[in-house]
């Protein structure tokens, strides 16, 4: 008959519509994971939480060690009164408010102050005392 849909035709139909139901949430949901990825690792509440926890592991090698974290975002940083850290990003996008974010490390880091950078360096070395050092460029 003309015009008539049948039982293969209306299968056919409906797996096809499944198959594009599934390959467009699998796209949506990878874009948005990698969105999500790129804004929380380029925030500075993501940095000052990363590089914190890295100050604090520094304290569990046995003699020396040496950490270099580089970022493809440029931040401001403060380390300050030895047991806190204060980052801030250098340039944020117009959708970003200027604010920055404080963090406790458990290790005594001497104090100092460092602008627009990316790459941080963190130290620990044992000979006689132990000495802690934190270099940002």
């Amino acid at each position: 008959m003309k015009g008539s849909i049948t039982i293969t035709d209306t299968i056919g139909i409906i797996i096809i519509a499944l198959l594009l139901i599934t390959l467009f949430t699998s796209i949506f949901f990878k874009i948005f994971d990698e969105i999500a990825r790129e804004l929380a690792s380029s925030s500075a509440d993501g940095m000052a939480r990363r590089l914190s926890n890295l100050m604090t592991i520094s304290g569990a090698a046995p003699y020396y060690v040496k950490i270099k974290l580089e970022e493809k975002a440029r931040y401001n940083c403060e380390v300050k009164s030895s047991r806190y850290i204060w980052i801030q990003l250098s340039n944020p996008p117009g959708y970003r408010e200027r604010t920055g974010r404080e963090q406790g490390f458990a290790l005594p880091f001497s104090p100092g102050k460092y602008e627009d950078v990316s790459v941080f360096t963190i130290t620990k070395r044992r000979n006689g005392g132990v000495g802690y050092g934190f270099k940002a460029k």
